[in-house]
């Protein structure tokens, strides 16, 4: 099947398909493990080894240069809370390491899961961020991601240097069981468990504490309830207003060029295994990111030259034993990786928390349409059409009959028609619509149900 492409390009906003409740975190609720927590997984694909490579011997091949100050970007991570080990979490710095005090809040009863997470993430202070332009606080929240990449066992954690940690399943960075406390480990379908020694965090408990500690933006750690997320606590937890999530969906066949084209900074990328659902997210890096080619090897200048000198980078806390450009094994833990392989073929959806567009709330009221009676809706533009929640992106057009709408604003409607295949249009054109199968402009003369080709003046189909 034939795309066009270039329409694809020009795009930098797709339709919001909506799933899920609102949720939000509670003091309560920030101590609960949720049970698509409970089921995530080892954080990665689904058969590969755990990485086993150096971390203090590995050198990344990759970077990122901001376009704002390092200073700009770490301001107030010198200042209270920010600066507090023990301001990381809601619970008492004194009972993160008392395993009867992590208990069920209905129950009562020591909860063993509870313990392998360890304390809660505190919610952090909004300190005028919203009033900051919007790159600034995408890179902000990437490049407090990067303060955690690169682990030097000799330098003892105070929460404000850069400090690399591990791949575990943590809610903070800063918890850390020692060997002697014989701390619980997260074992995953009797596969190999993740010891709790040592400071690290799992892919979805990065990707939240980034955003709350950068920007006081907090929201759930569970990876399939974040994945679903559709509106998150405003700057500093205040449940008024919510900030719109904008979730974004690719058709078949979108390439990673295509994809990379319509992502910005922080934008948070979720993966399924197949069967499984969701298990994974990363965070997109954007045109910041790059190779630094003073350190390709010969291996990896070859590579590089087969790629045309472009990657697509994402920051991604895993254990999976993935390599690099230079085909050297990747640390688990926080780093910089390629979009590709795995991460690409497996791609389910993107979570834009930064610079989303307000929340249309369904496609029915995108398109323009009002509610009639059991589902149908009146644009003013597109016409009668029936939409379901559960059955979008599919909707019934009254005259040219089943549609897919992936990639819509209320200025662009790619969709795909039964019959017809790739259609675009807008309410500006609309009855003209662009078939991509025959690279056409055509027209629909709603009297008689009969689409034209503009150029050859003959009917395409008859609805």
């Amino acid at each position: 099947m034939k795309y066009l492409m270039t329409g694809f390009r020009s795009l930098r906003r797709i339709v919001l398909f909506h799933v899920g409740a609102i949720i939000s975190l509670s003091a309560q609720a920030q101590d609960a493990i949720t049970e698509s927590e409970k089921s995530a997984g080892t954080g990665g694909e689904s058969g590969v080894a755990q990485a086993t490579a150096d971390p203090a011997e590995y050198s990344s091949p990759y970077q990122v240069n901001f376009t704002y100050s390092l200073e700009s970007l770490h301001q107030d991570f010198d200042v209270s809370p920010r600066n507090s080990v023990a301001g990381e979490s809601s619970k008492d710095f004194g009972e993160w390491y008392v395993k009867n005090s992590y208990r069920d809040l209905e129950t009562g009863q020591i909860d063993r899961l509870l313990q392998v997470y360890g304390p809660p993430a505190a919610q952090f202070p909004n300190n005028d961020y919203e009033s900051m332009p919007l790159q600034w606080q995408r890179e902000r929240v990437l490049a407090t991601a990067l303060r955690y990449q690169n682990v030097m066992e000799n330098l003892p954690y105070d929460g404000t240097s850069k400090f690399g940690i591990h791949y575990r399943h943590h809610h903070i960075p800063a918890f850390a069981p020692t060997k002697e406390q014989d701390w619980p480990a997260l074992e995953v379908n009797g596969a190999y468990p993740i010891p709790a020694t040592k400071h690290g965090m799992d892919c979805s408990n990065f990707t939240s504490w980034c955003y709350n500690y950068g920007l006081g933006l907090q929201f759930t750690s569970a990876v399939a309830d974040q994945g679903a997320l559709t509106s998150i606590n405003y700057y500093g937890g205040a449940s008024s207003p919510q900030l719109p999530v904008e979730k974004i969906v690719f058709p078949p066949g979108a390439t990673i060029p295509d994809i990379a084209a319509l992502l910005e900074t922080g934008d948070l990328l979720y993966i399924e295994n197949p069967g499984a659902g969701v298990v994974h997210t990363v965070m997109w890096v954007g045109d910041l990111g790059g190779v630094d080619t003073a350190k390709l090897t010969a291996t990896g200048q070859s590579n590089y030259a087969e790629m045309g000198e472009k990657v697509y980078l994402i920051l991604d806390s895993t254990s999976d034993a993935r390599k690099d450009i230079n085909d050297n094994e990747i640390p688990g833990g926080p780093e910089l990786r390629e979009f590709r392989d795995w991460y690409y073929k497996n791609l389910s959806h993107v979570n834009r928390y930064l610079g989303a567009e307000a929340d249309p709330n369904t496609l029915a009221v995108l398109l323009g349409g009002e509610l009639s009676a059991n589902s149908w809706y009146d644009s003013s533009w597109l016409g009668w059409f029936y939409s379901e929640v559960d059955s979008q992106p599919w909707v019934y057009h009254l005259e040219l009959g089943w549609m897919a709408t992936y990639l819509t604003t209320t200025t662009n409607m790619w969709f795909y028609h039964t019959e017809l295949g790739w259609l675009w249009t807008n309410q500006s054109v609309y009855p003209s619509l662009y078939g991509n199968d025959d690279a056409a402009w055509l027209w629909f003369d709603s009297s008689t149900g009969t689409l034209w080709n503009v150029s050859t003046g003959q009917p395409v189909a008859s609805t």
